[in-house]
């Protein structure tokens, strides 16, 4: 309903699909890698444990029954592991810290939506606008 009211006073909303490193609470470098450049409070990647610096190597996955081997890939961008990723919501994220490995269990976040506002009507934008309560 929110949405409708905002368009009827002539806003423009427009949404989107928040990038994945938003929802993962990152922000990061593909160019040499897969490398962390900042690591947002809340975010799952924070709660992984993962840290400003970390270069992610690799995304292991459980094995689908019991007694198989665990599924490990190497990625290079942040798109290979939600493809990689398919259905699944659990993953540890192999990253390099130090020059150490570690291991950093991941629950992906459910997909978020951003919401644009724009001018639609600007007749109708500024009517509302300069309404007085």
């Amino acid at each position: 309903p929110v949405q409708v009211l905002l368009e009827q006073a002539g806003v423009k909303v427009q949404l989107d699909k928040t990038p994945l490193a938003q929802q993962l609470g990152l922000r990061v470098s593909e160019a040499n890698g897969l490398v962390l450049k900042n690591v947002l409070r809340g975010g799952a990647a924070e709660t992984a444990g993962m840290a400003a610096g970390d270069e992610w190597l690799g995304a292991e996955f459980a094995p689908p029954k019991r007694g198989q081997a665990a599924e490990a890939w190497r990625i290079q961008r942040l798109d290979e592991v939600n493809a990689l990723r398919g259905q699944r919501q659990k993953l540890t994220a192999l990253v390099s810290r130090d020059k150490q490995l570690l291991r950093c269990p991941m629950d992906w976040p459910t997909p978020a939506t951003a919401v644009k506002l724009g001018v639609g009507d600007l007749s109708k934008l500024k009517d509302w606008l300069s309404t007085t309560l």
